[in-house]
């Protein structure tokens, strides 16, 4: 069976591109599309949410990883102002808190650069109940500017298109409370009709939340 490509679109000049070829088409479209503004040193980061969703940003290594949690939040993530933190080592190694007074230890007001280095791989968990773990890599470094921003959103994975449970239509409900019974609880709009009026339905977003908690999408959802 052949490997489903995963299609993103840069997000700087618009062409359409596959994941495993992003990083290439991004290392000349960046250069080109510089900010107007003092050049400091980047870090190019690839966020993978379980497959299917990925995101490559460009952030200033002297932003703090606070900043990160705040376009994490607001692109793919935030429902219910659930804690998050950055983890590398998993629970067992060092852990970034967005509130870390409240259990004293390290705090995501660190910067980027004083954090990680090119090369490095760490994680993002948001919500420590229905948890939603992203997978970070640090792929780049380099001195460009983009602006006053802390960070730039360079490229995105196309949405996926889920068919419904019932026929042959795009998606465009997903039914969470139904997970346990199938792994496919997808409905169009005709097909919600089915439905129970008891049934909690959540929107299909293009965010590995989606169906998750009460998360209904990001502003570009």
């Amino acid at each position: 069976m052949a490997r489903r490509v995963s299609y993103g679109v840069c997000k700087l000049c618009g062409q359409r591109v596959a994941k495993s070829a992003m990083t290439r088409h991004l290392d000349k479209c960046v250069v080109q599309h510089e900010a107007t503004g003092k050049a400091v040193k980047l870090y190019r980061l690839r966020i993978d949410g379980y497959s299917q969703y990925w995101l490559d940003v460009e952030m200033k290594v002297g932003s703090k990883l606070e900043q990160l949690d705040e376009f994490l939040r607001r692109i793919w993530l935030e429902c219910c102002g659930h804690l998050s933190a950055f983890m590398v080592g998993g629970w067992q190694g060092t852990i970034y808190y967005r509130y870390a007074e409240e259990y004293g230890e390290k705090s995501m007001a660190i910067t980027l650069g004083k954090a990680f280095q090119v090369g490095d791989s760490f994680e993002h968990h948001y919500d420590f109940g229905s948890t939603t773990e992203l997978k970070i890599k640090v792929l780049k470094e380099r001195e460009g500017s983009i602006g006053r921003p802390s960070l730039r959103l360079l490229a995105r994975n196309e949405a996926p298109s889920f068919k419904c449970t019932h026929c042959d239509q795009v998606a465009t409900w997903i039914d969470p409370m139904d997970n346990e019974e199938t792994a496919y609880p997808f409905y169009c709009e005709e097909h919600t009709k089915v439905l129970d009026e008891e049934d909690y339905l959540l929107p299909v977003v293009n965010s590995p939340r989606m169906g998750v908690c009460a998360y209904t999408g990001g502003p570009n959802d």
